[in-house]
């Protein structure tokens, strides 16, 4: 198995415990990667709340955008 992270966007955001969501990501992480896991939390937790993530993915909501976009925001 491999790690994957898939991203799924909404026309019109849906109320989760009193929050409005429009963006929801499926995480899958390898056995193998494990030791990753928090890095890898933490650099998706950084760029969608401090790097405006979610207003970029809902402005260009195609899957290679969000690879971009997110590969910048953590070269910087």
């Amino acid at each position: 198995m491999r790690s994957t992270i898939a991203v799924l966007t909404l026309e019109k955001p849906v109320v989760w415990e009193a929050q409005r969501v429009q963006v929801v990501f499926l995480i899958s992480i390898a056995k193998t990667q494990l030791l990753h896991w928090q890095t890898i939390f933490l650099k998706l937790f950084d760029y969608l709340v401090k790097k405006d993530g979610v207003r970029e993915i809902l402005r260009h909501p195609t899957y290679d955008d969000f690879l971009q976009s997110f590969t910048q925001a953590m070269e910087k």
